[in-house]
């Protein structure tokens, strides 16, 4: 059943994703969907690895990688059986029309349609805070990463200056810098051009920039990490009682995970081709992950800062601000495609005038033949091929109306959710790594592991073999413990001071 199913997801793909594309659209889609796994959170890794130690960091490394591809490979899959389902409710549409539709579904149906489809509303209400949570705070975590990056530019008088292993440079030295709230106003009249773009394909020309100055950028830093190499002994192969952190971190070093679905949706006639450019993706990210967590750690072990850039030893002005200023242009170039969901969602919630998907596409009918055997809801979709849950007969052409909002309302909004995410980094400009722990565990994890699992046994429960059942349950179990330990940990950490 699961292979069947599968087989016939990948025809709807096919179907409707077939038309001619140039070179630079695969090139362009790749980008993206590397870009979107991968920002500034490498740069912490090596953190991450003196919170865990070195044996169950490594460990954890191809665990969140297999994981984070699992989770998201099930959300496709969810999302395309939804599709069909929608599609089966009106059997009598011409073919012509119903593959209209379908390319016009493939295109909305996110995230949010596949909880309410199997969860309900509030599994929709749980998707989209998750999602807003998620990206914001990534949003949020390269705006710090800006800041530090533009002042460690300007020179300095170093005797004042101490660091502590847990967070950025606390003390104040004597600095030609202006304040750093002056300086994290530097890159946004870019950032306020690049978010006014209205659509992620768009995006594609800024992405493989992105990509390009991510890679020599971070070639750069791994460079000065590997010059003059020598293992510390300042470290531990195994630290259990922090360990929840590196989870965390690590499960949003993955950062993308709210662009997953509008991305896949994005690939018009380059969709089949999702599954893999995912698996590229996140093979390219673990590369760069284990790279720098492993040779970080053992040459600066647990007195390395939140941002190994900061650890780095014997390196010119001239280098450091070429290599700032590449890994800064990335960030930017970055930051539109991160930010696109949370736009997304406020404008929803915002100006839609309700705040949860169209009801016509959200009907319980298709809800319970999503938790059926196929010859069971092959009846019911007969006997409700005319009606939506709310009573009305429809069209097909209704389940994709969509809601045109003012160009200048969406703009407005952007801008102000902007000056937030600056304001927000201003006060956690000391904290990026703890940002980025608090983030995957309260938003990645829930998005990347838990809620995944969740769909998909409610929705295939009859037609899953009991292994498949017990390997979602065993995700499920893990993350969410993981996932409160490691918000344990963090409120400890603010309480109390330093673990």
């Amino acid at each position: 059943m699961e292979d069947q199913s599968e087989t016939q997801d990948k025809a709807i793909i096919d179907e409707v994703g077939e038309r001619e594309l140039s070179w630079y659209h695969y090139i362009g889609d790749l980008a993206n969907i590397t870009k979107a796994f991968i920002g500034t959170n490498y740069l912490a890794v090596a953190f991450g690895f003196s919170q865990a130690g070195l044996i169950p960091g490594i460990c954890g490394l191809i665990l969140i990688a297999v994981l984070t591809d699992h989770g998201c490979q099930l959300m496709v899959r969810c999302k395309h059986r939804i599709i069909r389902f929608i599609c089966a409710l009106y059997p009598n549409v011409l073919e012509e029309d119903c593959t209209k539709v379908r390319i016009k579904l493939e295109r909305t149906v996110g995230y949010g349609d596949l909880a309410h489809h199997v969860l309900g509303e509030m599994g929709y209400h749980v998707v989209q805070a998750s999602v807003f949570i998620t990206q914001y705070l990534t949003c949020v975590q390269y705006f710090i990463f800006l800041g530090n990056s533009i002042h460690k530019m300007f020179p300095v008088d170093h005797h004042s200056n101490s660091t502590i292993n847990h967070t950025l440079p606390t003390a104040e030295p004597i600095s030609t810098a202006p304040n750093l709230k002056l300086l994290i106003l530097i890159p946004l009249p870019i950032i306020l051009l690049l978010i006014l773009i209205q659509r992620i394909r768009l995006l594609s020309p800024f992405s493989a920039i992105a990509s390009s100055l991510l890679v020599i950028g971070a070639l750069g830093v791994f460079v000065y990490v590997c010059k003059g190499f020598h293992i510390t002994s300042n470290f531990d192969y195994a630290k259990l009682y922090t360990l929840p952190i590196f989870f965390g971190q690590l499960t949003n070093s993955y950062e993308g995970i709210g662009c997953v679905l509008p991305i896949e949706s994005s690939m018009d006639g380059n969709r089949y081709l999702f599954p893999t450019f995912l698996r590229v993706a996140i093979a390219f990210v673990w590369v760069i992950l284990v790279s720098f967590g492993i040779l970080g750690y053992l040459r600066y072990g647990n007195t390395v800062n939140q941002l190994i850039i900061l650890s780095l030893e014997n390196i010119s002005v001239v280098t450091s601000i070429l290599i700032n200023v590449t890994l800064m242009t990335s960030v930017i170039f970055t930051f539109p495609l991160q930010a696109f969901p949370v736009w997304q969602i406020a404008e929803c919630y915002i100006f839609s005038g309700h705040c949860r998907p169209k009801k016509s596409i959200l009907c319980g009918h298709v809800k319970t033949a999503l938790s059926v055997s196929r010859s069971e809801s092959e009846s019911l979709l007969n006997d409700v091929s005319h009606q939506s849950s709310y009573g009305t007969t429809q069209t097909l052409e209704d389940l994709v109306e969509e809601e045109k909002i003012p160009l200048w309302k969406k703009n407005v909004l952007r801008t102000i959710l902007l000056f937030t995410q600056v304001g927000l980094a201003i006060l956690l400009k000391d904290a990026f790594a703890y940002v980025s722990a608090f983030t995957g565990a309260i938003g990645s994890s829930l998005l990347s592991y838990i809620l995944p699992c969740t769909i998909h046994l409610k929705a295939r429960w009859v037609e899953l073999k009991k292994i498949i059942i017990f390997k979602d349950f065993l995700i499920l179990i893990f993350a969410t413990v993981a996932s409160t330990l490691t918000i344990v940990l963090l409120i400890y950490e603010i309480v109390k001071g330093p673990l």
